[in-house]
């Protein structure tokens, strides 16, 4: 598995935010309203950034509860993580989303 690091995450989600705010529809388990969205990434940023200072990897820290983390945005960011392209795993979201 390819390592990401925190900040490549981060950097995903501001892709997702900017995607969203376009109005490009994604397959990530987010809310389509640009404003929910966002409040999620951040949520989901602090979520991120707790548990990685806290020792864990970004793996084990985006396999927590659905609550903390969609279903389906980890399951991208996890494609993305085994591939080591996130930006071909964020691709494959808005495909499905389009499709």
């Amino acid at each position: 598995m390819a390592t990401a690091t925190l900040d490549d995450s981060v950097a995903l989600n501001d892709q997702l935010a900017a995607l969203i705010e376009a109005g490009v529809p994604l397959g990530v388990g987010l809310s389509r309203r640009e404003r929910s969205a966002a409040k999620e990434l951040e949520r989901i940023n602090a979520t991120l950034v707790r548990r990685v200072n806290r020792g864990e990897t970004l793996v084990e820290a985006l396999s927590g509860d659905e609550h903390d983390v969609p279903a389906g945005y980890r399951s991208v960011v996890l494609q993305g993580l085994q591939t080591g392209n996130l930006a071909a795993a964020l691709d494959g979201a808005v495909g499905v989303a389009t499709s």
